[in-house]
């Protein structure tokens, strides 16, 4: 995973104005009429004239995790601040969760279908019990390293997670390297 600046952007639009994207993610606040639209830069129709739109969904805390089509990649933009990161989807991390101070991913030993991308499915069986088939991984919301817990594939094709890292406690965070959007 990669730091991606620039790669939303973002509109106020005033109450009654219309919104003249032709793709994004918006959202209304009710009490001022308000709406504010994010949507990735750069995305243009392509030669017929037709848009290829990126897929949006937003996520809880203030999260937007977007799908870029041309690219072939995944985004994701904390939309308080403004930051955004990318990866690629050939990438076995998969967002899973998020809140508004952390976010959990899944990485896969071996990068499945397209239903491993589904929220709350882990695609963990398939190969022998006990055998690693992932890990999740928690992150703050400065896409640093918390916690990372493994996940060992069953015989009856229920994934089970076993903790390998207990979250620090201390206010003052490390940093990992072995972080796989570090790399």
């Amino acid at each position: 995973m990669t730091t991606a600046p620039d790669a939303f952007a973002h509109r106020v639009f005033e109450d009654g104005e219309a919104i003249d994207w032709p793709h994004g993610i918006f959202v209304f606040d009710v009490e001022t009429g308000l709406t504010e639209g994010y949507a990735l830069a750069g995305v243009e129709d392509d030669a017929r004239g037709f848009h290829v739109g990126p897929r949006y969904s937003a996520q809880r805390g203030g999260w937007t995790e977007a799908w870029d089509e041309e690219e072939r990649e995944w985004l994701l933009l904390d939309r308080e601040t403004m930051r955004s990161w990318r990866w690629p989807d050939q990438s076995s991390l998969v967002l899973k969760a998020t809140s508004e101070e952390h976010l959990l991913f899944f990485e896969e030993r071996s990068v499945g279908k397209d239903e491993s991308r589904a929220p709350g499915y882990l695609r963990a069986t398939g190969r022998e019990a006990g055998e690693p088939a992932g890990r999740f991984i928690l992150a703050n919301r400065l896409m640093e390293e918390v916690a990372r817990f493994s996940v060992a594939a069953t015989t009856d094709r229920t994934p089970r997670s076993r903790p390998t890292a207990a979250p620090s406690r201390s206010p003052r965070r490390t940093r990992s390297t072995s972080s796989p959007w570090r790399r």
